[in-house]
């Protein structure tokens, strides 16, 4: 019995001080497996994301310091502007 405990304590040591001295190529083969699908090389599917590219904004209707904004081009300076519209959020 005590034998096979050394045998054991023996492949558990060498197997610890063997994955110290290969952890860089064995983190680098699990984290190669666990993303090997994570990407599609296309959009494929029907979902249609909104506006394209350059296309106008279309009209909203918002408020802000209680003032109604439908138009967005009023806060647009000389570089554009960025706006961000999320319609999933529950408030």
């Amino acid at each position: 019995m005590k034998k096979v405990l050394l045998v054991i304590v023996v492949l558990v040591v060498l197997g610890g001080v063997g994955m110290y001295l290969f952890q860089e190529p064995l983190k680098d083969m699990a984290i190669d497996k666990l993303t090997s699908d994570m990407f599609i090389a296309g959009d494929t599917d029907a979902f249609d994301p909104g506006l394209a590219v350059g296309a106008d904004f279309p009209p909203i209707l918002a408020s802000m310091d209680g003032n109604t904004i439908t138009d967005v081009s009023q806060y647009s300076g000389p570089k554009g502007l960025v706006f961000i519209a999320n319609r999933s959020v529950d408030w």
